[in-house]
C-alpha cells in the first residue's frame, strides 16, 4: 500500500496512506467504495430476510464493518462526491465509500494494521487495493 512509515514511541512500526491527488481539493478519503452485495450480506447476517430501511442498513453495515475490522485508527463512512446517488440504479446506498484514511491531517493518514485492513476487505467482500474518493 504505502511504503512512508514511522514508528511510535512504543516502537511499532505505522503506514501512512499515501498523498491524496494534487489536483483534487476539499474533503477526501482513502479507502473502498461499498458494493450492494456486501451491504446485503451484512443485512442477511443481522436481519435474516426481514427488510429494513437505508438508515437502519447503514448503520449496521458500519457497525460490522468496525466490528470485523477491530481497528486501532479510526474509520471512515463517507458520500462519493463524483456521482449522484439518486442516479445510482440498484441498491440505495450505493455511492458509499469506507475509508480508512483521510486528508484532514497528518495523524489522518495513518492507516489500520494490514490485518485489520484485511478483516475489514473481507466484510467489504473485495480485493481490491484502497484509493482516494472524493467524498461530501
Amino acid at each position: 500500500m504505502s511504503s512512508t512509515s514511522f514508528r511510535d514511541r512504543h516502537g511499532r512500526e505505522w503506514f501512512l496512506a499515501p498523498e491524496p491527488p494534487k489536483d483534487e481539493k476539499g474533503n477526501m478519503q482513502y479507502g473502498f467504495p461499498v458494493s450492494a452485495q456486501a451491504i446485503d450480506a451484512a443485512a442477511r447476517e443481522a436481519w435474516g430476510d426481514e427488510k429494513q430501511n437505508a438508515a437502519n442498513t447503514q448503520y449496521y453495515f458500519w457497525c460490522a464493518c468496525r466490528s470485523a475490522a477491530k481497528s486501532s485508527r479510526p474509520l471512515y463512512m463517507g458520500v462519493r462526491r463524483d456521482i449522484k446517488i439518486e442516479k445510482i440504479p440498484g441498491h440505495p446506498l450505493n455511492g458509499l465509500v469506507f475509508g480508512i484514511a483521510s486528508n484532514k491531517s497528518w495523524e489522518t493518514r495513518i492507516l489500520p494494521r494490514n490485518d485489520e485492513i484485511a478483516r475489514l476487505k473481507k466484510v467489504l467482500q473485495t480485493d481490491a487495493e484502497p484509493e482516494w474518493f472524493r467524498v461530501v
